[in-house]
């Protein structure tokens, strides 16, 4: 039963992250977030 919860999960997760618009959505969060770690390490915090 709970593999079947997992495998329904899993089927679900994917369908949305294939969408485009959730694609752009994180890439752009990555890529504000690379920009943050670098701000950090470049000012030494």
């Amino acid at each position: 039963m709970l593999t079947a919860c997992l495998t329904f999960a899993a089927m679900a997760a994917r369908r949305a992250l294939a969408r485009p618009a959730v694609k752009r959505r994180i890439q752009q969060l990555t890529g504000v977030a690379f920009i943050g770690f670098g701000l950090r390490l470049a000012t030494g915090h």
